[in-house]
């Protein structure tokens, strides 16, 4: 054939395969821009890459409760769009307000030209449309005013809509980002890991970028090209991590290869390109940044945040109506500093957020493979972790610390699976409560959650009759957890002592969980998190499980049990368990062990695997649904 003869170098493919669908999928998303639909800009917390010289965004309400979110234009406040447009004639539509007693006198300029003028009555939203006729280039609106204010304040502008632009295209700057998003992710994954994760990442920039530009012209086509750099430089972390593991914990991987980063190279650019969207806000990506950016200007707030924490309200807990702080781990904080120093706090705690991410799939697949499951049945239950609330709730609530304290409980035990028959080398031990030390001082409530899982394991080890292992397991989990409490949480036991444990029998609910008995909150919390299908496939899995290695299965099981223990406890003991992170705790274990039932029911064939596919797309479709609910829950634009 024709084509036979202008095939492509060996040594090239893989370099380009993730690349080129990636290049295609940009070019179907430009397509996709020209389609006449509004370009919207949303006024407040996400919008520094549209306003300029706006005073600082507010909330609505009498108290501030947050309706909706505004910025007061200020003479001379400009609007921006990052596009250029080509061609089509452009309407305005502006939503005002003046919460004074006072009317405003005010003109509207389009790139440099007055195209309206009028008197903003006070009190109260109203919409304004304005015709700006056909502008070409970068579209700029410009507020200009006079006023005996002291402040200088103009109007309260909600949102800016404009109608009517036809063929458009991206600045140079947002093109630089969407080429990073589309060719430099899947190139770099290519690269450092092959083929198979590069055109994952390609393939899931097309899906995400085409469903958010067709939501929102102006906002998802931004939320594409802010996302490239951190992008860029997630995945060039990612694919590393995936190098280290290959190199050091082969049999992790032993059967799947690069395919085991198909799954979390996807969740990566999907996560970044959701939570970059100019729209998105959640008000503790502003406490996590705030945080950063303090401990850059003083590293000692790493050690000792509690002046901080009081100063601020940050991570503190009302107790006998005391405002109490409780210690707070600084790791996921202190893995974001570099990154802050190339993109800024916001864009640097996201990208954090994302890597952990990735890395935390990545090791649910290493367990599930260490504990038998084959290739096929542990990327299944690397995508079962990725669609759980758990997860999708940590990323959209900006949890991000909590996604760094699930990696390293995951790597710690995907450790122990692999080293503890061997703890009863000096060498060994020693490694275990280096990892040990890392999972317990990486978030929190992850010393809560790594203690109740080897007192578990350690007790069922010691009453199975392998007491050296178990007995050289505890010493090096206590010398580790001796270390935690004396470097993260020394300075608060005395205010533990003081403050807090003559409260401990206190039964008020944790907070979010109020209404009802104790046993319907606990249901209910749990039925939050992973619904009815997984719990029915608990069962099935765990009898699948009866292959794997003991120590491994016992590891699994222990982590189970844990989580339940810590869910009890979280609602007899509040004021000490509250902040317990026990269905953190439990994602990766119920993913791998309701993969497991779902190879159980496969091989029934064939009603167990129509039963199987059946389950699998339940648990896939509902958790890709209450993702959507929850990240769209951080959307407000009143009024249109």
């Amino acid at each position: 054939m024709l084509w036979s003869g202008l095939r492509m170098p060996r040594f090239l493919r893989p370099w380009l395969a993730g690349p080129v669908v990636g290049a295609l999928g940009l070019a179907a998303i430009l397509a996709l821009l020209q389609r006449p639909a509004p370009l919207f800009v949303n006024l407040g917390p996400g919008d520094e890459a549209f306003a300029r010289g706006f005073r600082a965004w507010e909330r609505d309400g009498l108290r501030a409760s947050g309706e909706t979110m505004f910025r007061w234009t200020l003479d001379g406040s400009r609007l921006e769009l990052p596009l250029r447009v080509r061609s089509g004639s452009l309407r305005a539509r502006l939503r005002l307000a003046r919460f004074t007693d006072r009317p405003a006198d005010l003109a509207l300029l389009s790139s440099g030209r007055a195209v309206d003028e009028w008197t903003q009555p006070p009190r109260g939203w109203r919409e304004r449309t304005v015709e700006l006729g056909e502008v070409r280039g970068q579209p700029v609106l410009q507020f200009r005013q006079s006023l005996a204010d002291p402040e200088g304040l103009g109007v309260a502008l909600d949102w800016v809509e404009l109608q009517g632009a036809r063929r458009v295209d991206p600045s140079p700057r947002l093109l630089a980002g969407l080429l990073c998003l589309f060719v430099g992710v899947p190139l770099a994954l290519s690269i450092l890991a092959g083929p198979a994760p590069g055109l994952a990442a390609a393939g899931a920039a097309a899906a995400i970028g085409s469903v958010l530009v067709f939501w929102d012209r102006l906002g998802g086509i931004w939320a594409l090209g802010a996302a490239g750099r951190p992008a860029l430089v997630a995945a060039v972390l990612l694919g590393s991590l995936f190098l280290l593991l290959a190199r050091r914990w082969p049999d992790a991987l032993a059967g799947t290869g690069p395919r085991a980063l198909v799954v979390p190279a996807a969740a990566l650019v999907v996560a970044l390109a959701a939570l970059s969207h100019p729209s998105y806000y959640y008000p503790d990506v502003d406490t996590h940044a705030r945080y950063l950016a303090a401990a850059r200007a003083d590293p000692y707030l790493l050690f000792d945040p509690a002046e901080y924490q009081q100063r601020t309200g940050a991570w503190t807990r009302e107790i006998a109506g005391r405002r109490i702080a409780f210690p707070y781990s600084p790791a996921f904080h202190l893995a974001a500093w570099p990154l802050a120093v190339a993109f800024g706090e916001v864009t640097a705690i996201k990208t954090a957020a994302v890597v952990a991410l990735g890395l935390m799939l990545l090791l649910v697949h290493g367990l599930a493979r260490l504990l038998g499951l084959g290739p096929v049945a542990a990327i299944l239950a690397q995508a079962l972790a990725a669609l759980l609330p758990v997860t999708s709730s940590r990323l959209a609530l900006a949890l991000y610390p909590t996604l760094l304290g699930q990696a390293l409980e995951l790597l710690l035990f995907v450790h122990l699976l692999r080293r503890y028959p061997h703890l009863e080398g000096a060498r060994d031990a020693a490694a275990a409560c280096a990892f040990l030390f890392a999972a317990q001082a990486a978030y929190t409530g992850s010393i809560l959650n790594v203690s109740f899982v080897v007192a578990i394991f350690a007790a069922w080890e010691l009453a199975a009759g392998d007491r050296r292992k178990a007995r050289r397991l505890l010493g090096a989990w206590s010398m580790a957890a001796a270390a935690v409490v004396l470097l993260q949480y020394a300075p608060f036991l005395p205010t533990l002592w003081r403050d807090v444990l003559p409260h401990v029998g206190d039964g008020a609910a944790p907070a979010g969980d109020e209404g009802g008995g104790r046993l319907r909150r606990m249901l209910v919390r749990a039925a939050l998190f992973y619904d009815v299908v997984y719990p029915l496939l608990l069962v099935p899995g765990l009898g699948w499980l009866r292959r794997a290695p003991r120590p491994a299965r016992r590891l699994l099981v222990s982590a189970l049990l844990a989580g339940t223990v810590l869910l009890v406890l979280r609602y007899a003991l509040p004021v000490l368990f509250r902040d317990a992170k026990e269905v953190e705790l439990l994602a990766a274990p119920v993913a791998i062990t309701a993969a497991a039932g779902l190879a159980w029911l496969a091989e029934r064939r064939p009603a167990g695997r129509l039963a199987a596919a059946a389950a699998a797309g339940i648990a896939l479709v509902w958790g890709a649904q209450r993702a959507v609910a929850v990240y769209l829950d951080r959307f407000l634009a009143v009024g249109r």
